[in-house]
């Protein structure tokens, strides 16, 4: 072989060569804009959720603040039924009153427990949504 004949050999490898490394480079271009895509993305979801958390954590509070009202409420229902009840007011009627109290704090208890629920499972997925933009 040539002297002539090995340079443009030794020119077509660095041709192919420079050609692999600009694909090359593309490729990782293209890939890291869809990963700093992602990764706004997922900043996007993290930063919604722990509005929804904050919303939620709120809630509960309000809605312990309910049942700590209700439990009072109860309280005075009780010693207010005693009262009725030397007053002499039909059964049926205290029953009927009893009856909705009962309701509404068990409907009120049921959003709590939903609500505690809800705070649960999105700090779940906060944590999972760190530990996948950590790693």
């Amino acid at each position: 072989m040539t002297d002539r004949e090995l340079l443009e050999l030794m020119v077509d490898k660095m041709t192919n060569m420079e050609q692999d490394f600009t694909v090359f480079k593309k490729d990782i271009k293209v890939e890291f804009s869809s990963l700093k895509s992602d990764v706004a993305s997922l900043k996007t979801d993290v930063s919604s959720l722990k509005t929804d958390v904050a919303a939620l954590k709120t809630d509960v509070a309000a809605l312990k603040t309910d049942v700590a009202s209700i439990k009072e409420e109860q309280r005075f229902m009780k010693q207010a039924i005693f009262e009725l009840d030397a007053r002499s007011i039909s059964t049926d009627e205290k029953i009927d009153a009893l009856t909705k109290h009962v309701s509404r704090n068990t409907e009120k208890l049921d959003e709590l427990h939903t609500t505690q629920r809800l705070v649960n499972d999105h700090d779940t997925d906060i944590r999972i949504i760190k530990k996948m933009l950590i790693q």
